[in-house]
Parts: C-alpha cells; sequence; structure tokens
C-alpha cells in the first residue's frame, strides 16, 4: 500500500477443506515482531464439512510466504442453537493483549476467549453465554471496553417478536455488557439498546451490528436502521446513551442499514457505512480528542 492507487499483492494463503472463505479477520503484531492473523470461517460448524475447522490463525510476518499455525473450532460442543436461528458457528475473531489472547464470537455458542501466547496450541480461557436468556444468541462480535476490564458482546437479531412458540425472545438485538475482571468468569452487568432496538417494530433492522471504543470511553456501534449509536458505560455496567446519526431512507423509501462503523482519533471523526447508500462521515457535537 506504499502507492495507494497501485496496491501490490505480496502473498496468498488458502483456506483448507470446503468453499467457505474467511468471513472476518483480523491481525495483531506481537512484541516479538510476528505478526498474526485470524481467520474466521462462517457456518463452518454448522455445515460440518468433512471436520474443516472454523478459525485458522496464520503467522503473516513475512506476507509472501503465510503458515498455518493452529486450528480451532467449536464443531463438538455438546449444547444446541437456540432461537430462530439455531446454528453455532464462528462469526468472527479479534485480538487483545498484542496478540495474545484471540475471542471468537460463536453465533449460538458462547463468546469464547483463547490464550494464543503460544500461537500453536490456542488454550479456551473462558466461554460467555448471553444471559439473560432473552436473544437468539447471536452472537456476532465483540469489543473490549475500559482497558479490558469490560467485555461487551453484540448480538445480531433479526427476529424480534416472531420465533414460533418462544415468545421470551421477543425484541431485536442488544449490546451485553460484562466485568471481564476475571477474565476466566465473565460477570453479566447488563445491556445497552436504543429505543426501537427494545420495540418489535419491523418497519427497519434495530439490531447491532458491532462497536468501537474511542478515547474517555466513548463507545460507538454501527445499529443498521437506527444508524451510528454514540453511548458510554461505567464500570458498573450503567449505560447511557450520548447520540445519534441516522442516515436518511433511501430514494426507494426503505431505511438505512449501517453496519460498520470506525472511530478515526486523528481527525475526530466517526465512519459509518451504510449497505446502500455509501459511507457517512460525521463528528459528534461537543466530544474532542477521540
Amino acid at each position: 500500500m506504499t502507492n495507494p492507487k497501485h496496491p501490490v499483492e505480496l502473498g496468498h494463503w488458502d483456506t483448507p477443506q470446503g468453499t467457505i472463505g474467511c468471513h472476518e479477520l483480523d491481525a495483531a503484531q506481537r512484541a516479538d515482531g510476528t505478526v498474526l492473523a485470524a481467520c474466521a470461517r462462517n457456518l463452518i460448524d454448522h455445515i460440518g464439512t468433512n471436520g474443516a475447522v472454523a478459525i485458522h490463525l496464520v503467522d503473516v510476518t513475512d506476507p509472501a510466504k503465510p503458515e498455518l499455525r493452529a486450528d480451532f473450532t467449536r464443531n463438538d460442543a455438546p449444547e444446541g442453537g437456540v432461537g430462530c436461528l439455531p446454528f453455532q458457528f464462528a462469526h468472527s475473531a479479534r485480538f487483545y493483549d498484542r496478540g495474545r489472547s484471540l475471542y471468537v464470537s460463536y453465533w449460538d455458542s458462547g463468546t469464547v476467549h483463547l490464550d494464543v501466547s503460544k500461537p500453536a496450541a490456542p488454550a479456551v480461557v473462558s466461554t460467555t453465554k448471553i444471559l439473560p436468556r432473552d436473544e437468539d444468541g447471536d452472537q456476532h462480535s465483540m469489543t473490549l471496553a475500559d482497558r479490558g476490564r469490560l467485555l461487551l458482546i453484540h448480538t445480531e437479531d433479526f427476529s424480534p417478536g416472531d420465533c414460533p412458540d418462544q415468545p421470551e425472545f421477543g425484541a431485536w438485538g442488544e449490546v451485553q455488557v460484562y466485568d471481564n475482571r476475571d477474565q476466566a468468569h465473565p460477570a453479566f452487568l447488563g445491556t445497552f439498546s436504543t429505543p426501537n432496538g427494545r420495540s418489535t417494530r419491523s418497519d427497519g433492522t434495530f439490531t447491532d451490528h458491532n462497536t468501537e471504543v474511542a478515547n474517555g470511553g466513548q463507545l460507538f456501534s454501527s445499529w443498521y436502521s437506527d444508524g451510528i449509536v454514540w453511548w458510554t458505560v461505567n464500570d458498573q455496567g450503567v449505560t447511557r446513551q450520548l447520540g445519534q446519526f441516522t442516515p436518511p431512507a433511501n430514494a426507494d423509501g426503505s431505511p438505512p442499514l449501517v453496519w460498520g462503523v470506525f472511530v478515526d482519533s486523528e481527525h475526530d471523526l466517526i465512519l459509518g457505512s451504510d449497505i446502500n447508500s455509501g459511507l457517512w462521515i460525521v463528528k459528534p457535537k461537543g466530544q474532542e480528542n477521540f
């Protein structure tokens, strides 16, 4: 990317087995200079394709010669899926601790914290299930906040109020907040949602997608038809919404669908990607030094 107008491919790594590639990936450079990439393969566990695994750890220190270091999967998990989409699969993976920890968001099977300080031998530190059990269980992604003391789990629940014979699954997705100070036993503190997310309205999609952390504990979430949502949480799990930006409806009247958010700390801006209308760049009022 030295010349952004003319990117040059340095290397390529093929996912083994099956036809599903990397749905989401993350990378981290460790203190020793090693660069690791994590590839999460959506639906692989659920489909069970010829023993294919869901998470691959790849050493990309030399991008021309990527090398597989380890695999991880939960396709032997005894519990079944829950809710309207009762599947178990790894949706995303995210590094923390300079590449020593990896969090894998398993759709109906929990958020799995892996110790990858030895990349060739990932070890499970904890598995955090959604509590209370009032959601589809669809653990889409996660974020650490407050210097790792809080674990935020994002549920991507698209089925409010229409789960046959399961009235407890009655709202859109929301952010689950856990005390993560004891990393082996995260403790549930509470939830955050928008007013629309707590409803069963059907004139849009009002579930969360992902959250990014800015300086001062400011949190920005992509929330589909609720756009970009700005909120905070204290160390007791008490949440408060500070602001919101919602792109206009599309020309055909369909609502916005913001499913990506990024904090540009250098310019104190928030970037949001709308599936339909493209990239939105916004500046929160009354806040500097992100």
